[in-house]
């Protein structure tokens, strides 16, 4: 059966306006992207009078070498492309004391505003200012919350990327929260003020979600470490054009080299002996039912230069185990078994200046989480259970240009794929060893397949972004730009099994098990579920006055999804085909000619 269906939507999310009433005179800083910040203002005498020619230096432990930037004649300026980091800013012009501002922290995507008033004096003398930073983004109407290294160290959580996701106003688990790493290597739901069923999780630009569709998924499908990000951005609302679906947004930004050498290492380990509980064994269904074993969690990772100021590079690597008591399930040993999850993570990145003007990024993720014994219970025992893997890689090559001051080009490409499968148990899917339920007990032996989803699959998404920021003077900030997805696959495949592409039921009457029915599949069956997605934006924040700025924005997005031809072979329970045409023939009474065709 060969079958290719289409569905397509386009979606033009109009104008987006915002007002804010806010003190906001000086040059807009443009949105840069969503990951990169960027320092603005206007210089002024003790007049108030504007300082055209002031050279502005930042540098930062973040950044390769130093950008610059003289103002205009209005006494405008603006450095832009800046990571998050702690900076180092001075302000010079001949005539003029230089002011410094030092220990100056830059979220993630932040857009600082720093009006200077210089004071006349020599340029070796300097007015040094320590450690002010702007806490509000005055450029943007967008409600986010950023949360940097120091922040996630600090908040007692489970140190998992939903946990710190959870940290922001009005974001809300939708599922089970994670309790001292109980849901490790489970994707975690969330809402945003009671929108739920939707995020854009971004790692390092790249989106994971796992539901094939730029328009729903409620949870990333990648386990980002946490203990590689360098900070993390929490979108509750409100978010730019630049922003298609509703719902929560994650920008994941992960740790980079430096000109320094530096690294972190950790070891921790939980026993069953820390946790502790005030329901009595009558409630809980028995002692140490369904708890935590054991936890443990190693991690660590190194940065630093190849060449001082050009070439940086990061690397970590993560291992969680996790070890869980499960109420009546048998293990291999025939002894009381568990419930055993490994997970593992391996992140690599690279910073090239190539030059004063261009940076090439680029990023690559491996993970995995594996359960040797998956969805064993009390009625599922070690043998019937899957060798579950699940594998998720992201890849990226981002590259940032800066042709002038007041034009940003910004352009990256990359993938996600998570391929996956259930396999059964070592020598289970054999010949004459088929899946068999007992309707009477409820329990399961043979090899158990998942037919509710697919025995193997892989979702993989190609994608590419980009936007080209312009400032073409101190009232209005204009920024246009894309997404696209290219025909991104969500394969699901059920091969035909040699212990029998069926489910054998029985029965239990007067202590003997005794055959029922069976239950059969049309395996083998194989989809493959594709959909490309464009995304085309243009925005402009208007500074109409000292106090009032107008952010707007215009959105297209176009949708189309759609199922390869496939030809599905011929399995041990082949479909039945079309009914036989019949034709008959009668010469007499006596005489009858009967001839049918059938397929």
């Amino acid at each position: 059966m060969s079958t290719r269906s289409f569905a397509s939507r386009s979606l033009v999310t109009g104008v987006l306006m915002s007002v804010m009433l806010m003190g906001t005179g000086g040059p807009l800083s443009a949105q840069e992207t969503v990951q990169n910040g960027a320092v603005f203002g206007t210089i002024t005498d003790q007049t108030g009078a504007s300082l055209p020619g002031v050279t502005v230096d930042v540098s930062s432990p973040s950044l390769q070498g130093k950008q610059s930037a003289v103002t205009d004649g209005q006494g405008a300026y603006r450095v832009g492309s800046l990571p998050a980091g702690v900076y180092h800013i001075e302000y010079s012009l001949s005539g003029f004391r230089t002011d410094v501002r030092s220990g100056f922290t830059l979220a993630v995507g932040f857009n600082a505003r720093v009006d200077v008033v210089m004071k006349l004096g020599s340029v070796e003398e300097r007015v040094e200012v320590n450690g002010q930073s702007p806490i509000v983004d005055v450029s943007t109407s967008v409600v986010s919350n950023t949360f940097t290294r120091a922040a996630l160290d600090s908040v007692p959580t489970s140190r998992s990327i939903f946990q710190a996701v959870y940290l922001a106003p009005g974001i809300r688990p939708t599922n089970t929260p994670d309790v001292g790493g109980s849901q490790l290597g489970n994707q975690q739901a969330l809402g945003s003020y009671g929108y739920s069923g939707n995020v854009v999780p971004l790692v390092d630009g790249i989106n994971v979600l796992q539901a094939n569709s730029q328009n729903g998924g409620a949870s990333p499908g990648d386990f980002v470490d946490f203990d590689s990000l360098t900070e993390l951005k929490v979108v509750s609302t409100g978010a730019d054009a630049d922003v298609g679906p509703p719902g929560t947004v994650m920008i994941a930004v992960i740790k980079t080299g430096g000109n320094d050498f530096h690294g972190d290492g950790r070891f921790m380990r939980q026993w069953k002996g820390f946790q502790g509980t005030n329901l009595p064994d009558s409630f809980s269904g028995g002692p140490n039912v369904n708890k935590l074993v054991n936890f443990t969690d190693v991690f660590a990772d190194i940065g630093g230069k190849v060449v001082r100021d050009r070439l940086w590079f990061y690397w970590a690597s993560h291992f969680q185990r996790k070890n869980t008591a499960v109420a009546g399930y048998i293990g291999p040993d025939g002894n009381p078994g568990f419930s055993l999850m490994h997970q593992d993570n391996h992140v690599g990145k690279t910073t090239f200046q190539a030059s004063k003007n261009v940076k090439l990024i680029g990023f690559f993720e491996d993970a995995s989480k594996v359960e040797p014994q998956r969805n064993g219970s009390n009625t599922l025992a070690y043998p019937s259970t899957w060798s579950f893997v699940d594998h998720f890689r992201t890849a990226k090559g981002e590259v940032l240009w800066t042709p002038r001051s007041n034009l940003m080009i910004d352009v990256l490409g990359g993938y996600y794929w998570q391929p996956y499968q259930y396999p059964n148990q070592e020598g289970m899917n054999v010949a004459g060893n088929p899946w068999t339920f007992n309707q009477t007990t409820g329990v399961s032996t043979g090899a158990v397949r998942n037919v509710s989803s697919s025995d193997m699959g892989n979702h993989f998404r190609k994608q590419s972004t980009g936007s080209l920021t312009y400032l073409p003077n101190s009232k209005h900030s204009l920024q246009a730009g894309y997404l696209a997805f290219f025909p991104q696959a969500d394969v699901k495949n059920s091969p035909a099994m040699p212990a029998g592409d069926y489910q054998l039921q029985v029965r239990t009457i007067n202590g003997v098990i005794t055959p029922y029915q069976i239950l059969t599949y049309n395996f083998p069956l194989a989809t493959d579920g594709r959909e490309r997605a464009l995304g085309l934006y243009a925005k402009d924040t208007w500074r109409i006055s000292d106090r009032l700025t107008i952010s707007a924005g215009l959105r297209f997005d176009r949708y189309q999804g759609y199922n390869e031809a496939s030809d599905q072979t011929a399995g041990q329970f082949s479909a039945g085909g079309s009914f036989p045409e019949l034709t008959v023939y009668t010469w007499n009474r006596k005489t009858v000619i009967r001839a049918s065709y059938g397929q």
